[in-house]
Formats: C-alpha cells, sequence, structure tokens
C-alpha cells in the first residue's frame, strides 16, 4: 500500500485552468432584479477578487510546494505562478481590446502581488471593496517548518499550556481539543490519523513575486502605447500606480 500519492502534474494544471477559466464566465453570480431590490454588492466581483487572490497565492502554498517535492513528475510552484501570469496577461501580450472582466481580473492580479512583493505603497484599487468573500491576507512560509504534528499523542492541556504554538502555520487553532478533552485512544492505529513529524524546507516566493512585479510594470510600458480606448486607460490607471509605488 502506497504510503502517499502526490497528484499528478497534468491534474493539477488542468485544476487551475478551469478555475481560472470561470473568472470570465460569472455575469450569472448577479441577479439584477434581486440586486435593483437590495443594497448589497454584486457578487461577481466580490467572489472574482476572491477567486483572484486565492489563484495568485497559491505558488506561495507550502502544499504545493511539497508535492513538487515528492513527485516525479512535479508541477512546480514556479511553473504554477507562470500558468496564472500567462492566463492574466496572455491578451495584452497579443495586443488585442481587453474586456471587462479581463480587465477586473488584471487589476485585481495587480493589487495582490503588490502585496505579497511587498509593495506597501501601491494604492491601485482591485476588482471589488472588501467584503465577506474577499480573501485572508497571506502569510509567506517561514525557510523551515515542522508540519503535521503528531497530536494524537499530545495531551489537551499541553496544547492549552503552550504559550506559543510552533504550528501555527499549518494548523488552526479550532483543530486544537478543547480543555480537558479526551484524545481518541482509536486514533493512533485507526489509519486515519496525522502522520508523525516531517521536516519540510519551504521556500519563500516574495522574490518571484516582486519580480512578477517588475515583469507587469515592463509589459505595460511596452503595450500602453498600441492600445486604444478602454485598454489604453486601463493599462494607464495600472501603470501610473505601478511606477508611483515603485518611487517609494
Amino acid at each position: 500500500m502506497e504510503a502517499y500519492r502526490c497528484v499528478p502534474r497534468e491534474r493539477q494544471r488542468r485544476a487551475l485552468r478551469f478555475l481560472m477559466d470561470q473568472l470570465k464566465d460569472m455575469d450569472w453570480l448577479d441577479n439584477e432584479t434581486l440586486l435593483s431590490k437590495t443594497m448589497i454588492g454584486s457578487p461577481k466581483s466580490a467572489v472574482m477578487a476572491a477567486v483572484v487572490a486565492a489563484v495568485v497565492n497559491a505558488p506561495a502554498k507550502s502544499s504545493l510546494a511539497l508535492n513538487a517535492q515528492y513527485s516525479s513528475d512535479p508541477y512546480t510552484p514556479g511553473e504554477c505562478f507562470e500558468d496564472i501570469y500567462d492566463f492574466v496577461w496572455e491578451p495584452t501580450v497579443r495586443g488585442r481590446k481587453l474586456t471587462e472582466d479581463e480587465m477586473a481580473i488584471q487589476r485585481e492580479f495587480v493589487k495582490v502581488l503588490a502585496k505579497n512583493a511587498g509593495v506597501t505603497a501601491y494604492v491601485g484599487s482591485g476588482n471589488a471593496p472588501t467584503s465577506a468573500f474577499a480573501a485572508a491576507e497571506t502569510q509567506q512560509p517561514e525557510e523551515g517548518i515542522l508540519w503535521n504534528f503528531d497530536r494524537e499523542h499530545a495531551t489537551a492541556s499541553a496544547w492549552d499550556n503552550c504559550t506559543e504554538d510552533p504550528f501555527a502555520m499549518t494548523r488552526s487553532t479550532v483543530d486544537r481539543p478543547a480543555f480537558g478533552a479526551e484524545i481518541d485512544p482509536v486514533a493512533p492505529v485507526s489509519g486515519y490519523g496525522e502522520p508523525s513529524f516531517r521536516y519540510f524546507v519551504a521556500k519563500n516566493f516574495t522574490s518571484q513575486y516582486y519580480n512578477a512585479f517588475l515583469r507587469v510594470r515592463t509589459l505595460l510600458r511596452g503595450k500602453v502605447g498600441s492600445a486604444t480606448g478602454e485598454t489604453r486607460m486601463h493599462y494607464q490607471y495600472l501603470l501610473h500606480n505601478i511606477e508611483k509605488a515603485l518611487e517609494k
């Protein structure tokens, strides 16, 4: 019996592409009749912002890097990001007029990219205001973390008496047993318990995000002159905010 099995490379790429393709087919989320009678914002805009943030953050996730490390045919974080970058900027590279959805995706992409790259001075707006759908801020993994702590061999009191949780990067506090709770004695042999310690060195992706931020600036500089109409104004807006942020 296999101890683990990595998700095949092409399956990961197809799943990512499917998710990204949905970004250009979200009109069904906005029920105009319902929205005209309420004061809520556009579900489409909010969901698009959350999905773009999740997709752009994906290459920095330790789960992707871990899968790549143990796979015989890995889908690396770098390749994942290139697929995302190509999807977002393909219409710009081809020099064609952008749709409203494509402009919205690019605005949100640059906004999330700037945050992940540490360009805190970027003030360009994304596609939607902060909402219940907004994705949580990404926290870059530390250079070396221990993951998959074998909780079955710990006690509830030990968890609650910890002043610092060394596994906070990989475990939510809701995962901890309540104070005084009994640990399931069957869990260690049930076949469904968590594995023991494994040391994994997670790569920080900040420099790749920053390099991509500069790539976007270079791309826009080369395309803004030949673009027309709303597409040109969109490029001018992005380029202005990028250059302004990099000056600070």
